[in-house]
């Protein structure tokens, strides 16, 4: 008792070799996606029905929204010029410090604005006919199924166009309604040609893959001897095919005829009919 004891550690300042460092979580900042909304891998596309509310454009904008930046573009450019001589230039003219070098610099400056203006027109613009003209390319999809559906099936030979065809440029027609004069016929070309060149694609692989099906099998009826006709119509599987392209490509025609009548400057349209009534030609001659 009434001994003094020192600490030894009494007083120490001990450092913390963890305290102060900035420890980062591997998850935080991290963007996660709720599974019940589903995600891009699992969306095809924007459906035509749902054009005005798919996130399709340049930061995630809808194609309304595209379109709304890209005619609001195109009519402030167009707006500059008058808006130079009509209410810039007076003003300037009617002040103390008349300077045609302020005017000039001034005037440079705007039509810079319209160019850029024009551009992001441009932009979105493309933006729009790109995404419409994937959209549409998506729902031809379906034509690559067509000999599955005649191939053995012993189904009816075919009367009338498949259910596919006239969706197949809906998209086109969502925004066709709310596009101005000015860009409606120029988008409409380009949308349908090149929907109507991977058409014209897809239809020739078809036929040309019927084709080589259709001389295997006379080559080993051939071997065989013996020819064995389609009992129920006297019409090959093959031609059958053939014919329900023709009837598609029929039904495809008309759809773009009334999005876009001058279909004769667009040789992809011509290329494409001429197949189709080749296909309808090579089926018929069966049948007489």
């Amino acid at each position: 008792k009434g001994l003094k004891t020192d600490d030894s550690t009494k007083g120490l300042k001990t450092d913390d070799s963890t305290k102060g460092l900035k420890t980062d979580d591997p998850t935080k900042g991290l963007k996660t996606d709720d599974p019940s909304k589903g995600s891009r891998n699992e969306d095809q596309g924007p459906r035509a029905d749902d054009l005005a509310t798919k996130g399709s454009g340049p930061a995630g904008l809808s194609i309304t929204d595209c379109l709304k930046v890209m005619e609001n573009s195109e009519q402030v450019a167009r707006q500059i010029p008058s808006f130079f001589e009509i209410t810039v230039r007076p003003h300037l003219l009617s002040c103390t410090v008349n300077s045609p070098h302020l005017l000039d610099k001034l005037q440079e400056g705007l039509e810079e604005a319209g160019d850029r203006f024009r551009t992001i027109a441009s932009l979105y613009g493309g933006t729009v006919v790109a995404v419409v003209s994937q959209q549409c390319m998506q729902n031809l999809e379906p034509t690559h199924t067509i000999p599955r559906l005649y191939r053995r099936t012993n189904r009816e030979v075919p009367t009338k166009p498949s259910s596919y065809v006239t969706i197949i440029l809906k998209p086109l027609l969502g925004v066709h309604m709310g596009l101005s004069e000015v860009y409606r016929k120029d988008w409409s070309c380009k949308v349908i040609d090149t929907t109507t060149q991977r058409y014209l694609e897809i239809i020739t692989e078809v036929l040309t893959s019927v084709r080589k099906t259709e001389d295997s099998l006379q080559k080993l009826k051939r071997t065989r001897k013996s020819v064995v006709p389609d009992e129920s119509t006297g019409i090959s599987d093959d031609n059958k095919i053939r014919l329900q392209i023709a009837f598609d490509v029929e039904q495809y025609y008309s759809d773009v005829t009334s999005l876009y009548p001058d279909t004769a400057t667009l040789s992809s349209v011509v290329q494409l009919q001429e197949t189709g009534q080749i296909a309808k030609t090579t089926a018929q001659t069966t049948l007489s």
